[in-house]
């Protein structure tokens, strides 16, 4: 119910607050003007401000007047100058809002470094991460083929895992899917990923031909040879021993009988 969607729009910009916070920036503030947790007691009046407030956001007609006094602001000195590209107004003709994370990047583009960066725990931040694999990582490619936003990825001969944190969307699809438990989230998130991201390189692995079949895979050390020739080798070898020992079990059957 509407309520409900309040309640987590609400804990949301108690989020961002957090964060523009801890980088130094402007917060948002309500329609009333206090932030959410100056808010102890909630009253129908108020709840009925929220609504309307949200009638006048999420409509298009209410999208062009929170424009227009965004336009207003910024020709008055008020805010630092931004502006919006014919493709997001495009998009907003059409109905669809632009991506979340682009304007954050827009709006990160203007804003101020600040002179020290802080580690935000990770639990703090509920729509990206930083992660980190761990050394049970057997490379068997699920993670980065599963992730829907292309936050891991590798390279044409599946030689390592990069993570792209701005990418992430903190789904841990990645997480579900790891068989051995190897993709791990850092304790903290560095700030410094919004105003200078980088893609890292999680992992490497060492890529060698299959002395048997000559395909490229993952070495970890021993005989060089992929992990389905190493299993056939095994079943020869098992095969081989089986028909030595009912071999033997004949000829000492034979001997008794002589």
């Amino acid at each position: 119910d509407n309520d409900s969607k309040i309640a987590i729009i609400l804990s949301r910009l108690e989020e961002a607050n957090f964060i523009l916070e801890a980088i130094g920036a402007k917060l948002i503030v309500r329609s009333d003007g206090k932030r959410e947790d100056d808010v102890t007691n909630e009253t129908s009046d108020e709840t009925q401000d929220r609504r309307a407030f949200l009638r006048q956001t999420v409509t298009l007609e209410g999208i062009a007047k929170q424009k227009k006094s965004f336009d207003e602001a910024v020709e008055a000195g008020e805010m630092q100058h931004f502006s919006i590209d014919d493709a997001d107004i495009a998009k907003l003709k059409q109905h669809l809002i632009p991506g979340k994370r682009k304007i954050l990047f827009t709006v990160l583009k203007h804003a101020k470094r600040p002179e020290a960066y802080e580690v935000l725990a990770q639990e703090d931040v509920s729509f990206v991460s930083q992660k980190y694999v761990d050394e049970s990582c057997n490379n068997c490619q699920i993670c980065y083929r599963i992730c829907p936003t292309g936050a891991l990825s590798s390279d044409a001969r599946f030689s390592l895992i990069h993570f792209d944190a701005m990418l992430c969307v903190k789904c841990r699809l990645c997480h579900d899917a790891c068989e051995p438990d190897a993709i791990k989230l850092q304790p903290g998130f560095e700030l410094k990923e919004f105003f200078e991201p980088i893609q890292r390189t999680l992992v490497t692995f060492n890529i060698k031909r299959c002395e048997d079949c000559g395909n490229p895979f993952t070495y970890f050390g021993g005989e060089v040879l992929c992990p389905h020739c190493r299993i056939f080798e095994e079943e020869a070898i098992e095969l081989h021993e089986n028909a030595r020992r009912r071999q033997k079990e004949r000829e000492e059957q034979e001997n008794d009988n002589a």
